[in-house]
């Protein structure tokens, strides 16, 4: 277990060209700044991989904080997904079957096109690689372990909107400005998945959508 992790610090230490410097350092000072400044463009997927493991191994070993790690690191971080490179604060990236996730939404849904984290991270040579940790790490990291739901300010203006909102503002008390704003939730994948069903034969209609109901129904209230 330590001869793995020597040899993995090892290695990063002569890609970074640093020495002697404790995981903290190396992960303060050389690699959360790749991703603040940019310069993970310029780096190979693999080595972008190996930085995320560092940092995982970090956390598992006890070795630097969790929550300061994350907080720091949520807003910048780039993660190699089999859509390219993405940002989980921009993209909806969610987990791949791989990574034992509740839902195998590729195989759920084929017809939309999701977008998965790399199984590549799970093939690092480092201790503690489990599965579970991974999952995890990424979930803190802003990966989806489901469908991608977002809080969202629908203003509604009765003079413009009356007959386009799919609310019923009839017998609202009127505000103010008679203007409203209505918070709601909003999925732009659950449009996707009922677009590319509409296309299917009744049969598979059905099987598609009695699986997002199901899943709809165990993962809200």
């Amino acid at each position: 277990d330590q001869l793995i992790s020597a040899m993995v610090y090892k290695m990063l230490s002569i890609r970074l060209e640093v020495k002697e410097l404790n995981c903290f350092d190396i992960i303060y000072h050389h690699i959360i700044p790749q991703f603040k400044e940019g310069k993970q463009q310029s780096k190979s997927d693999k080595l972008l991989i190996l930085y995320l493991a560092f940092i995982k191994n970090g956390i598992d070993r006890g070795m630097v904080n969790e929550t300061k790690i994350i907080a720091d690191l949520k807003e910048d971080v780039v993660i190699v997904t089999n859509n390219g490179r993405q940002k989980p604060n921009r993209h909806a990236i969610h987990l791949s079957s791989d990574y034992k996730g509740p839902w195998n939404l590729s195989n759920m849904f084929p017809g939309v096109k999701w977008t998965e984290v790399s199984k590549k991270y799970l093939q690092v040579n480092m201790p503690q690689n489990v599965i579970s940790h991974w999952k995890q790490f990424f979930i803190k990291l802003g990966v989806k372990s489901g469908l991608a739901v977002e809080r969202i300010n629908e203003e509604i203006d009765p003079k413009t909107d009356a007959y386009s909102t799919k609310w019923d503002i009839s017998e609202w008390k009127r505000s103010p400005d008679g203007k409203y704003t209505v918070r709601d939730y909003y999925c732009k994948e659950f449009d996707l998945i009922v677009e590319s069903v509409s296309t299917l034969s009744p049969h598979m209609q059905v099987q598609q959508m009695t699986a997002l109901v199901n899943m709809l129904d165990q993962c809200w209230d």
